[in-house]
């Protein structure tokens, strides 16, 4: 049986069979397989230093470069890339491709492995990827879509938002993983 990946409850639900759990420091984020393009080695990447969100890019043989981004543990950008950061999961059309930087990636061929629910209210900003949350190992994945990674890496790459939510800036409202240790943000046991 499929898991089924609904972005909000006016779309159509659509088909997932199997996920990418890509881990960035302490934060996991599941995107569905079908949606990643490629898996790079952050080697292959040619190094960006031009004050944008994007840290590099995978050359590719049309000449038209997809940009890789490196993002934190609370989904900011982060303008260096930490060693860990060893692979690059490219998603999106290959037209329109974006990467993310991560230290690990776990393929889940089994929908069983990932039940994606909809994100509890107390988590929630003026913008962030996040559709969903789901147990996974010990912990929480952050589910998401490629067209809402892509929409978030456009919220970043506007000058004004890169600038205010940039690596060094504790007062970003986006994403604040900890809000699931509120007890408001608990789910009843029963």
């Amino acid at each position: 049986m499929s898991a089924v990946l609904k972005l909000d409850p006016a779309s159509a639900a659509v088909p997932v069979e199997g996920w990418l759990v890509l881990a960035m420091e302490g934060l996991r984020l599941a995107l569905p397989q079908s949606e990643a393009l490629q898996i790079a080695l952050a080697f292959d990447l040619e190094h960006v230093d031009d004050g944008g969100p994007e840290v590099g890019r995978l050359s590719r043989r049309n000449g038209k470069a997809w940009p890789a981004y490196c993002l934190d543990w609370a989904l900011r950008v982060h303008r260096s890339t930490p060693a860990e950061r060893r692979l690059c999961v490219f998603f999106g059309t290959q037209d329109d491709a974006r990467g993310i930087l991560c230290d690990r990636v776990w393929p889940l061929a089994a929908d069983a492995d990932l039940r994606p629910e909809p994100p509890r209210r107390c988590i929630s900003g003026p913008r962030w990827p996040a559709i969903g949350l789901a147990r996974f190992q010990d912990g929480v994945a952050v589910v998401t879509s490629a067209a809402e990674l892509k929409a978030y890496l456009d919220f970043l790459a506007e000058e004004d938002h890169g600038r205010l939510y940039s690596q060094s800036d504790s007062r970003d409202p986006r994403l604040n993983l900890n809000q699931l240790k509120e007890p408001s943000c608990q789910s009843r046991k029963s």
